[in-house]
């Protein structure tokens, strides 16, 4: 069973940008209660994309240089990374209906 793991700015560049598979990334502030529905979201995702995608959460508010480095301004942001570039971004709950659509074109 994949799983959406939590992630540092001190292991993001091992997890995320070294990966051999694309990565999609939750730039989120689970504390706030908007945006806790993402995490059930994103691990049923995972299930039906295992082995093909990576899913890791980023807590913005423990993580401020690498909200700074990549430009988060909103959360939830969820940013998929494929070869240690930013290839999609999906801002804010407006954005975030289909996140499974924007992995698999």
């Amino acid at each position: 069973m994949n799983q959406v793991t939590q992630v540092s700015q001190d292991d993001f560049e091992k997890v995320v940008l070294e990966s051999t598979v694309p990565v999609l990334v939750n730039f989120t502030s689970g504390s706030k209660e908007p945006f806790q529905f993402m995490s059930p979201m994103l691990e049923a995702i995972s299930e039906s994309l295992e082995g093909m995608v990576k899913f890791v959460e980023v807590e913005v508010s423990e993580n401020e240089a690498l909200a700074k480095q990549f430009d988060i301004e909103y959360v939830p942001t969820l940013v998929i990374f494929e070869g240690g570039q930013e290839t999609d971004r999906l801002l804010g709950l407006g954005e975030m209906h289909q996140p499974k659509g924007a992995i698999i074109v």
